[in-house]
């Protein structure tokens, strides 16, 4: 997760500085800067605004502020576009009394990151969120946390509202369902509003129909770094085309030239998490010829295919997901 940082003030400064050891040694990139830079924070050399600009356009994950509300606001506000996208922003002032999720609180994290921080330096998390305040069920938030594609976000009004105003929300799944159903689900098809999990994006069973697609598949590539872009591009939307996986169910793409261009671009473009952090967690596996071995191991995780096509070599492998409640 890679989350960019600003202070304005002394104390700004400390805060910042306690947050870098929190986040240190975790799955956290952390870029961090102030007007009084000192420990692990770099001098500010441009606006807040600029900042926020920069931090929305090399799609950090979240944003943290020290300072006021005020300042966060009008420094984020031209850069917003949904709630699909835009990155966590977060609000701290500078005597630790609050952390403010400002946007992004369930998609983007912003509200669960906030109570960490909060209960790391003994502030109180202001959650705002409809669905939290009223201690609800809200699907946006499970969906990140069970590794869901959502397919069309403006689709999470209908569940929320419903869903706060007491009303049924129907639930149609293709997947085997653990655990007990969240106050407002059922299982059917005979509801106006409805969550529909499947593999297919299509499916309609509802007037209101919220479709969520499982990520169940890792990707590793290995590539020469010299393969234009569009040849790159065309390679792999056509492997993944004949093995008929959507880029909404794929949960990262993991590969040993992290830092070239062509895979950052690939994946800024499908919306897929680039991280070997993530795919060595779920496959255990640095490169193909371990792939084979960790499926000769007999793990649960299925291997599934390699592919090698115009100097591109691909393993495909795929988690056993579970809708759990």
């Amino acid at each position: 997760m890679k989350i960019n940082l600003i202070s304005f003030t002394q104390n700004g400064s400390k805060v910042s500085n306690e947050l870098i050891d929190l986040f240190e040694n975790k799955d956290y990139d952390i870029y961090a800067v102030g007007k009084y830079p000192f420990g692990k924070i770099k001098a500010l050399n441009k606006s807040v605004y600029e900042f926020c600009k920069d931090s929305f356009e090399t799609k950090a994950d979240a944003i943290i502020i020290i300072g006021a509300l005020g300042i966060a606001v009008r420094a984020i506000a031209g850069n917003l576009k949904n709630k699909g996208c835009d990155p966590a922003v977060i609000v701290i002032d500078d005597k630790k009394n609050f952390v403010i999720p400002v946007i992004s609180g369930h998609i983007g994290g912003a509200n669960a990151l906030s109570m960490i921080i909060a209960e790391s330096i003994g502030a109180i998390p202001v959650i705002t969120t409809a669905t939290d305040v009223n201690k609800k069920f809200a699907i946006d938030s499970w969906a990140v946390e069970n590794e869901c594609s959502i397919v069309d976000i403006s689709k999470i009004k209908y569940v929320s509202s419903s869903i706060l105003r007491g009303e049924d929300v129907g639930l149609i799944c293709d997947f085997p369902i653990e655990g007990q159903l969240p106050q407002g689900l059922k299982l059917g098809n005979m509801y106006e509003v409805g969550i529909c999990i499947s593999t297919c994006d299509t499916k309609i069973p509802f007037k209101n129909t919220l479709n969520l697609i499982p990520k169940e598949y890792v990707i590793y590539i290995q590539f020469k770094e010299n393969i234009p872009y569009d040849d790159f591009k065309d390679t792999i939307d056509r492997i993944l085309d004949d093995e008929k996986i959507s880029p909404l169910q794929i949960i990262a793409v993991s590969s040993e030239g992290l830092k070239c261009e062509n895979i950052h671009k690939y994946c800024i473009e499908k919306k897929i998490e680039l991280t070997n952090n993530k795919a060595n967690e779920i496959l255990r596996y640095e490169n193909i010829n371990e792939a084979y071995k960790y499926r000769e191991n007999g793990n649960k995780k299925i291997f599934i295919k390699e592919c090698i096509c115009d100097n591109i070599k691909i393993a495909i492998s795929k988690i056993n997901w579970r809708c759990i409640f």
